[in-house]
């Protein structure tokens, strides 16, 4: 199995020890700064893990893990997106207008290939907040971005670790794009390919419209059709210098309401499982439906640009098979 290179040269920066109480520390800070800005409150999150694709999904053969729990509608066998748990936890409990909530979940990304920017696990935040203003709701992304960003550079600053370079974003202006934009610029590369080009020479960009899928077929990467609004959906991507790759740190993610989620399911492939998760919680309910916004930060992205660490093995805890551990013991990075 061919894995990425590493220079022979490389080095990690701290010791697993060190490695641990950094990611330890920045994440009881990280969590300060959320529940003091945006008055969040921690609620417990379930096991996640990603759908193969819209298709698999929902093919009897190659069915997700589940838990085949048939009594209930409400969630229905298994979360496998944070945003639609999310979602349904601030929309049926959450009472005050200006509360969040966040949780702190594993991501189980079944089809992960072992590689540097990739683990089967992955650790994010995810916060849900309740949008002030429904009408205007593309004007607050850029400002959630910037209001989060801030909040990652307030860690940074807090941070005694006198050894590490101070990796601040919010000193550089961000750019924000449309998906459509980036295909344009590059219509002869597929859009990931396009935004690592954009990226890598413009600095932080934030790309609206990540779940689209364009005239041309191209897709920059998949969402839920229950729980994104795929034209509104943005995510900021950064360059890691030390992995010199283009990695996301920061998603915002307007909720659709209920005419986006059916046109949504119809564009999708058959989305039956999506259509039967929300029929009691979304299409058959009363209450208004409560517009809210999904927060995710890619944590353990986040630890790998800070730690300035050359694999996601060094900063997250996951599953490798006993080739790739040899390979990266042979050169020289420990495993967490």
């Amino acid at each position: 199995m061919p894995f990425n290179f590493f220079p022979n040269n490389y080095k990690s920066l701290y010791n697993k020890a060190r490695t641990r109480g950094y990611i330890s520390r920045y994440h009881k800070l990280l969590s300060d700064a959320i529940i003091k800005n945006l008055n969040a409150v921690y609620i417990d999150s379930p096991f996640i893990t990603n759908s193969v694709n819209s298709w698999n999904a929902y093919v009897g053969s190659m069915r997700l893990i589940s838990f085949d729990n048939k009594n209930t509608s409400e969630v229905n066998e298994l979360i496998y997106d944070a945003g639609n748990y999310m979602r349904h936890i601030i929309q049926s409990t959450i009472t005050s207008s200006d509360a969040s909530i966040y949780t702190y979940a594993p991501l189980i990304n079944r089809d992960a290939n072992e590689g540097v920017g990739h683990s089967i696990v992955t650790q994010n935040f995810h916060i849900e907040s309740k949008l002030l203003d429904a009408e205007n709701v593309e004007d607050q992304i850029l400002p959630t971005i910037t209001n989060i960003v801030g909040m990652i550079d307030s860690v940074n600053k807090d941070l005694s670790f006198i050894d590490i370079d101070k990796v601040l974003y919010s000193h550089q202006s961000i750019n924000y794009v449309p998906v459509e934009s980036i295909a344009k610029l590059y219509p002869s590369l597929s859009l990931p390919e396009g935004v690592n080009q954009y990226v890598a020479s413009n600095g932080p960009t934030a790309i609206r419209g990540a779940y689209k899928t364009l005239l041309n077929g191209k897709q920059l990467s998949k969402g839920l059709p229950t729980c994104d609004d795929y034209d509104l959906a943005t995510i900021l991507f950064v360059f890691n210098k030390t992995t010199n790759s283009v990695i996301p740190i920061v998603k915002v993610s307007p909720r659709p309401d209920i005419e986006t989620i059916k046109k949504q399911l119809i564009l999708d492939l058959p989305n039956v499982l999506q259509e039967q998760i929300y029929n009691e919680t979304l299409f058959n309910n009363d209450k208004p439906l409560i517009q809210s916004i999904g927060i995710q930060i890619y944590f353990s992205n986040l630890m790998l640009i800070n730690l300035r660490k050359l694999h996601l093995a060094e900063v997250v805890h996951s599953a490798w098979s006993r080739e790739f551990i040899k390979y990266l013991d042979d050169n020289k990075v420990e495993v967490m």
